[in-house]
């Protein structure tokens, strides 16, 4: 598992830019834990319990910026369906970084043994939909059986069974199985998430998915969600609560009712999860693609990552140069050169103001990343748990 942890009180801070996520964020590893539903009706009841938020809108999809209880949350609507899942949780990790990415909402059952309104922690969750047919000859039919769920050798894989699946953080399942009592609509338990771009209702089909595969229930997000999670190192927890189901005898068909069941129940796992998961790494730092060694950024409570200035500047082949007397340094590189001055107590960046972060220990300077973009005009991309300068 993995958390920001921060030693800032240890650092002289030289000048703080405005908080990303409020006033009221409190500590220096406040990174948000992400809360998703594709729909209006997965993510109602979590708007209502952060109460006031703001909402920013890219493209097709939109994010709810504020606090659950004193936890900053981003609750995304990353709508229906596999594309969107993944291109909403791309944008949630390159424009809010989160620490977790909790993806719940509606399902439908496979398991005989789940109802309507039971909610599955998705220990793994799998694309169902990945798979490879037999060739078979004009006139010979379609023969579903035999499809072969696909492999991949860059992905984590199930050891019995070798189908390509994602696993939710272990960590992240533990807590969300600690909010299991404050759930009254009906039972909490583990198991196994099918996503597709279909809404399967033939029942021997899902009796076939359920006895090939194990899968407890199927939707449209899940895997997506946490091979793009996985991409970029962002621990990934998956739940699901059933609406519908053709296998376990129920009649009832209710999605907006699980919707809102569901979400609730994602408001206690936020809360489980702040109160009970230690994230104790740092993001690594790339410079030109190469990761540094035994170096990584940190987080602070104003959105900023900050990295050494000068272990990137002398990786890129660059030097900085320390000026006592005038508490100031020059980041020199290639032909470009800034002054920072951190005289008076104020930051400078080549004489004008500059309102993010520098911090000073032990002659050793860290600073804002973008610094890297504002003043020598490098590209400064912060992805998951990756700095990214070049």
């Amino acid at each position: 598992m993995k958390k920001v942890v921060m030693l800032l009180s240890m650092l002289m801070m030289i000048c703080i830019g405005l908080p990303s996520y409020g006033a009221a964020a409190a500590s220096s590893d406040d990174q948000p834990i992400a809360v998703q539903g594709a729909m209006d009706v997965e993510v109602s009841a979590l708007l209502k319990q952060m109460g006031s938020y703001r909402t920013e809108t890219y493209g097709s999809y939109t994010y709810y910026i504020g606090f659950i209880d004193s936890v900053p949350v981003v609750v995304s609507r990353t709508e229906v369906g596999m594309v969107n899942a993944a291109a909403s949780t791309t944008l949630l990790i390159e424009k809010y970084h989160p620490k977790a990415i909790v993806n719940q909402g509606t399902a439908g059952g496979h398991d005989p043994n789940l109802h309507v309104f039971d909610t599955v922690v998705g220990t793994k969750v799998m694309n169902i939909g990945n798979y490879r047919t037999e060739r078979l000859a004009n006139g010979q039919g379609i023969k579903p059986e035999t499809w072969i769920f696909q492999e991949t050798s860059i992905r984590e894989h199930d050891q019995e069974t070798s189908y390509e699946t994602f696993s939710s953080d272990p960590e992240l399942v533990k807590a969300a199985l600690s909010a299991a009592p404050s759930y009254k609509h009906g039972k909490v338990t583990e198991g196994f998430i099918g996503s597709a771009d279909v809404w399967n209702r033939e029942v021997d089909r899902i009796q076939w998915f359920h006895d090939k595969l194990g899968t407890s229930a199927e939707e449209m997000e899940a895997a997506a969600v946490a091979q793009v999670a996985q991409a970029f190192h962002v621990p990934y927890l998956s739940l699901r609560t059933i609406s519908n189901s053709e296998v376990s005898g129920d009649t009832i068909e209710d999605l907006t009712t699980a919707g809102q069941y569901g979400a609730e129940f994602a408001v206690e796992v936020v809360k489980a999860i702040d109160q009970q998961v230690q994230f104790t790494s740092l993001p690594s730092i790339y410079v030109k693609q190469v990761k540094l060694r035994n170096q990584q950024a940190v987080w602070n409570s104003n959105g900023e990552w900050l990295v050494p200035v000068r272990s990137v500047t002398e990786f890129m082949g660059g030097q900085v140069k320390w000026d006592d007397a005038k508490q100031q340094f020059a980041i020199q590189l290639n032909d470009a050169e800034a002054i920072v001055s951190l005289a008076d107590g104020t930051v400078a960046v080549d004489g004008k103001p500059y309102s993010h972060t520098v911090l000073k220990q032990d002659g050793s300077v860290w600073v804002d990343a973008e610094l890297f973009h504002t003043a020598l005009g490098l590209s400064v991309d912060v992805l998951g748990s990756e700095v990214y300068i070049q």
